[in-house]
């Protein structure tokens, strides 16, 4: 395991200070540690003073103060097992710290996926489903909807394998638990062959998607839609699984579309708002009311 310490300039231990990625959130425990085990974690947990607050970060996406404390917070970087494939269950047992991103690409190297996520993959196994983290669609349910088991660290340093059919109330409340539990070492997830989605993105009159809300949904295996303020526009997101061959986007067509409008422009506009609150309903006309982008992926 790895112990983090921060000292100053004269030399002088320091707390190591930790935030969530807006900086919204910060803690300063007492200590910070990198375990690389089960067993690591357990001796961490038992040796640790009764009193002590013990919090396992994820990836710090979260906007709550579910992870800071004055005593001990461990981080889940070094946790590095490999991901396992049972393909007979169609689970993949997942180490609670691995970041969707990497889940995902590691499941698609095999020809398998998730049935549904959110648009964020930075985020960790353990501190998604924690969390209740969910992406969109009326047949689909949230990340949490998809463990089929999990093990974890209990406050006396026991480690449980939970399941439906195996210390089920345990199963049952952990799977969005906020990490008031234990700590997660492994995720069960349920997994389904891998798959392309028919993606289309617009603009559209928001009072025209609200009528017609039911029926959209409907039509998408995930649709969402985002109303710009101070105007009558929404816009939306349409994702249908497909048997197309894939029709990826240009890496230019992705940089401009993600980097330089949604980011940059974006966030310029942003920051104009901020600080000229006055000018926000003239800024939100700035923001594009037509333009169609589709492709498979």
């Amino acid at each position: 395991m790895t112990f983090i310490e921060s000292r100053s300039s004269t030399g002088q231990r320091t707390r190591v200070r930790w935030r969530n990625w807006a900086g919204s959130v910060t803690a300063s425990p007492e200590r910070v540690v990198r375990p690389t085990s089960v067993s690591e974690i357990q001796r961490l947990v038992t040796e640790s003073p009764q009193h002590w607050r013990i919090r396992m970060a994820g990836s710090g996406h979260s906007f709550t103060p579910i992870v800071p404390s004055d005593h001990l917070l461990l981080l889940p970087h070094d946790f590095s097992e490999e991901l396992g494939i049972d393909s007979k269950r169609m689970v993949a047992r997942v180490p609670a710290g691995m970041v969707l991103h990497e889940v995902n690409l590691r499941l698609a190297a095999a020809g398998y996926a998730l049935a549904n996520m959110g648009d964020i993959t930075a985020q960790t196994v353990a501190g998604s489903i924690s969390t209740s983290t969910h992406g969109t669609g009326v047949g689909f349910t949230g990340l949490a909807g998809q463990v089929a088991g999990f093990s974890l660290v209990t406050a006396t340093g026991d480690w449980l394998h939970c399941s439906p059919d195996e210390n089920t109330e345990v199963w049952r409340l952990g799977r969005v638990s906020l990490g008031a539990l234990g700590i997660l070492t492994h995720v069960d997830m349920r997994i389904v062959p891998a798959f392309r989605l028919r993606a289309v993105e617009e603009p559209r009159r928001l009072d025209e998607v609200l009528d017609n809300f039911d029926s959209i949904t409907e039509r998408s295996d995930h649709f969402e839609f985002y109303w710009v303020p101070h105007t009558r526009w929404a816009l939306t997101k349409h994702n249908t699984r497909t048997d197309e061959p894939a029709i990826p986007r240009s890496a230019f067509s992705k940089w401009l579309g993600k980097t330089v409008l949604e980011n940059y422009a974006f966030g310029a506009v942003c920051a104009v708002g901020k600080a000229v609150p006055s000018l926000i309903p003239r800024l939100a006309t700035a923001l594009p009311s037509s333009g169609r982008q589709t492709g498979n992926q």
